[in-house]
């Protein structure tokens, strides 16, 4: 009876010591390293089922909880779930996330650079945007002529590069089971994609992109909202000034009651102050060309205060100047006696400004 209880004792400590799924009598369970639970498949059709049913558990009880202490210098993974093509889900013990990607970079990263994924909602993605949250609040300026400054580009994926020899081994000794290496699958649909390059936007909107510790750069195009609607504000207010300063014109050259245009009785009697244009402009001299006399006329809003009609030969030597000292539409006149036979050109200058230039012809 000793000899057999020594024998039993034997035999159970070398199971124990063999085992690769250990028993406790608290209730504890102990596995090997890589150890591989199937389940029976008469009974369960998943791999592994985890039910609970314990309708006595406190509220917040979790059905699996794992806990990961100590140092972490290469930041191992806490879980991941695989298939033979690679690691498909995989949350690694500085908290992140991968979806189609073993080791994100983010609180959730989905896919591998080269990679096209999805991610649908059926509902909708909120960000947190309160003002409480936020300082420094400055309105966004002159987005309009920045956003002229991005690249629009079409594109397609490469195919992505994987460094290690891939570990294909499947048999069917649990002892034997290894861990397939994550090989990132290509964007191989064809479909042509739009967006920025990363490199570019960080030209203008530095702020917008982000690299991780790959190096690989990441674009935050939610962030292009408040730019875009920045902009459309600035094109709404320059097509209202458009429209007005249309109207304005529409209605001078618009017909009026007593037959002619508005804009040949500005000509014939002078502009007054309630209807007069509010930039200078300079007419061309007639006749033209002449021989004894040749009149120019100009209109002067009220808004200028120096003013001068200056001439000059071909070379762009000065010969005369008018200084000009009424406003509205006037005009003076060019004595031909003045100058020899040739081309000329005269200019209107206001405040300093070239308004316009324009040539005459002068024969003997």
């Amino acid at each position: 009876m000793k000899k057999l209880f020594i024998i039993l004792s034997v035999g159970l400590f070398i199971f124990q010591s063999n085992a690769q799924l250990k028993v406790y009598s608290t209730g504890v369970v102990e596995t090997n390293d890589q150890t591989v639970i199937r389940s029976n498949s008469n009974h369960q059709t998943d791999g592994l089922d985890v039910i609970g049913t314990n309708t006595s558990l406190s509220n917040g009880t979790d059905l699996i909880w794992s806990c990961y202490y100590g140092s972490q210098p290469n930041n191992p993974g806490i879980l991941t779930a695989q298939s033979t093509d690679g690691a498909y889900f995989s949350v690694r013990a500085n908290g992140c996330v991968g979806i189609f990607n073993s080791s994100p970079g983010c609180a959730l990263e989905v896919g591998t650079a080269g990679q096209s994924q999805q991610i649908k909602v059926n509902g909708s993605v909120v960000l947190t945007s309160d003002e409480r949250l936020k300082d420094n609040v400055k309105d966004l300026s002159n987005s309009f002529n920045l956003l002229k400054q991005l690249r629009t580009v079409t594109y397609n994926y490469k195919m992505p590069v994987v460094a290690q020899k891939t570990i294909t081994n499947t048999g069917t000794d649990s002892t034997d089971t290894k861990k397939p290496q994550f090989i990132p699958k290509p964007d191989t649909s064809g479909r042509i994609h739009y967006g920025f390059l990363a490199q570019d936007v960080q030209k203008t909107f530095p702020d917008l992109v982000y690299k991780d510790s790959a190096g690989i750069f990441s674009v935050d195009y939610i962030g292009m909202i408040p730019i875009l609607v920045d902009a459309l504000r600035d094109q709404k207010a320059q097509l209202d000034a458009q429209a007005k300063q249309i109207d304005y014109l529409m209605s001078i050259v618009a017909p009026t009651n007593s037959g002619p245009k508005k804009v040949d009785a500005i000509i014939t009697t002078g502009l007054t102050e309630t209807n007069t244009l509010t930039y200078p402009v300079l007419d061309q001299n007639t006749p033209n060309p002449f021989n004894q006399s040749t009149t120019i006329g100009y209109y002067l809003p009220i808004s200028i205060s120096v003013a001068a009609i200056y001439v000059y030969d071909m070379n762009g030597v000065q010969l005369k100047s008018y200084n000009i000292t009424e406003r509205g539409k006037k005009n003076i006149i060019i004595n031909g006696s003045e100058f020899s036979a040739g081309m000329y050109l005269y200019a209107l200058i206001a405040d300093g400004k070239v308004i316009d230039t324009k040539r005459m012809i002068l024969t003997k």
